[in-house]
């Protein structure tokens, strides 16, 4: 298993010339394994993150989902798999969980299920004792950091035996995931992943960085990404849209 890297992006800022080489070898490295990196020291508001996470957590549309199906909120529980040891798991469930109690959720029906890794047994071992000592509710919403450990949370319910229809879960970014359960035969919990451009951003991304590299010209501060809410009916169509 591998683990999501910290890089301080001080290194790069205000650092030697040495250690600005080594985050931008660390950089390269952690997009070519993993995909993934936490950055700490960037100077964004913590203010400006909540309202990040806040919009984005938007696209995860649970709430929405709770009134299509027609269930009553003081019902449902949810579990919110989080990891404490990283910031960007937390804002990303922080923004999710404000957003399911602007429309009405129940604050005491939101249970925190700390993750020790951010994969699929991550999230199974992290939702399983939180169904298992809740068992007497029939109803849940469950959302995560990343698609893996949703879908670990999905796997925990399974095992449960708890119907498909009674459960909602939402992942983010990892299309691919997103795509192979969305083409099971039989239709799980997994109902909807908010798909974004990888290329598309990791290009400008790289732009960026390049042109901060090279010519000394320093990116916004933040720069807002955009997602699209993909599920099993619409998930063709936005991954030709996105070309995923």
């Amino acid at each position: 298993m591998q683990t999501i890297p910290k890089l301080y992006l001080s290194h790069f800022t205000q650092g030697s010339p040495a250690q600005k080489n080594q985050f931008v070898h660390d950089l390269g490295e952690a997009f070519e394994q993993i995909g993934f990196v936490a950055i700490r020291n960037h100077g964004i508001p913590s203010d400006t993150l909540k309202l990040l996470y806040q919009e984005l957590a938007n696209f995860f549309a649970l709430a929405d989902e709770i009134k299509k199906r027609g269930w009553d909120m003081k019902d449902v529980g949810a579990v919110r798999i989080s990891s404490n040891e990283l910031p960007t798991a937390k804002e990303r469930t922080n923004g999710a969980t404000e957003s399911l109690l602007k429309a009405g959720f129940i604050k005491d029906n939101i249970f925190e299920a700390p993750q020790k890794t951010t994969d699929t047994e991550g999230g199974f071992n992290a939702a399983m004792p939180i169904l298992t000592k809740h068992s007497h509710v029939k109803k849940w919403v469950i959302f995560a950091l990343n698609e893996d450990s949703v879908l670990g949370g999905i796997r925990a319910t399974e095992q449960l035996k708890m119907p498909a229809e009674n459960v909602a879960g939402v992942g983010i970014n990892d299309a691919a995931v997103a795509w192979a359960e969305f083409q099971k035969s039989t239709p799980t919990g997994f109902v909807g992943t908010v798909a974004v451009s990888s290329t598309m951003h990791g290009a400008k991304t790289a732009e960026m960085l390049f042109k901060w590299v090279t010519k000394g010209v320093q990116p916004p501060p933040i720069t807002l990404t955009s997602g699209v809410l993909a599920t099993r009916e619409n998930w063709k169509k936005v991954k030709q849209d996105l070309d995923l």
